[in-house]
């Protein structure tokens, strides 16, 4: 492996915290960790994120977006506890009836336990600091 060229090797899919990058400072081949390089950077990178859409159920924390419908009144959501330094976005992109609503239940909240959503636009931006849910932003929802 000590001679193999970095253009030979096998390219990864997947990074976790413990993985290693190789580094050329000073003249010296080193090791950085992934947590090490990422927590050294003042702002979260924005890479192509990923997001889902859901017409009922459990959002995903592992994505940034998710894009619920309020499709029928009552339509019922729910965010699991995260953990600190996690964000969310939710966005309502579809309304379908005359009076929709979609409630979404937040397990770990700071100051609310639900948000309503009910028409196309309204959106919340959730900060998970130490382990609870933050509202840091909103438009038109109703947070109870």
């Amino acid at each position: 492996m000590a001679d193999s060229k970095v253009s030979s090797l096998v390219p990864a899919t997947v990074l976790g915290a413990g993985d290693y990058l190789l580094l050329v400072q000073g003249g010296n081949s080193i090791k950085l960790d992934i947590q090490t390089l990422f927590g050294k950077i003042p702002v979260r990178p924005v890479v192509l994120e990923a997001s889902e859409t859901i017409l009922s159920g459990v959002l995903a924390t592992n994505l940034l977006t998710s894009k619920i419908r309020a499709i029928t009144a009552g339509v019922a959501y729910t965010l699991a506890a995260g953990t600190h330094g996690m964000e969310k976005v939710i966005v309502c992109s579809v309304a379908d009836v005359t009076t929709p609503s979609a409630v979404l239940t937040v397990s770990s909240p700071a100051g609310y336990s639900t948000i309503t959503f009910n028409a196309v636009g309204d959106s919340v931006h959730l900060k998970n600091i130490d382990g609870l849910w933050y509202v840091v932003g909103t438009n038109s929802v109703v947070l109870a």
